[in-house]
């Protein structure tokens, strides 16, 4: 059985193309040069199916370079912060060329994202608004 946590490439090449790039972090041609896909806010419990299933959001994805990847750096409440707010403007700019829609699954991580950081999205009322529209 697959990890339901598992991000879905079709997201992945939807919001990032070839090139993967987040901040200042990765930015790699995908075929030549492969990253490892960090969960921001992990995987999810394991022994709770929707957990998982909703930890496997795009809006949950960054490439890291294994450096970055195995080092605890990447999981200071900082870091992830920024990595969400990156991400999140990332798919949102996928979101309004059209080459990406929002799923449930998103929706459900950005309002438990939203509640772990509240500083790395907009304000609640243009929040609101792309969850549910």
């Amino acid at each position: 059985m697959s990890d339901l946590a598992t991000f879905r490439k079709e997201d992945i090449e939807a919001v990032h193309g070839t090139f993967y790039c987040v901040g200042i972090f990765t930015c790699r041609n995908n075929s030549s040069n492969p990253v490892e896909w960090h969960h921001i806010l992990g995987r999810g419990n394991k022994k709770d199916n929707e957990s998982r299933k909703m930890h496997s959001s795009i809006l949950n994805a960054v490439p890291l370079e294994n450096s970055i990847h195995a080092g605890g750096q990447r999981d200071k409440p900082k870091i992830r912060e920024f990595f969400l707010e990156e991400i999140f403007t990332k798919v949102m700019r996928a979101r309004a060329s059209g080459k990406y829609e929002l799923s449930d699954i998103d929706r459900k991580f950005l309002s438990y994202a939203r509640n772990e950081y509240p500083n790395a999205y907009p304000d609640m009322d243009l929040l609101a608004h792309i969850i549910y529209t």
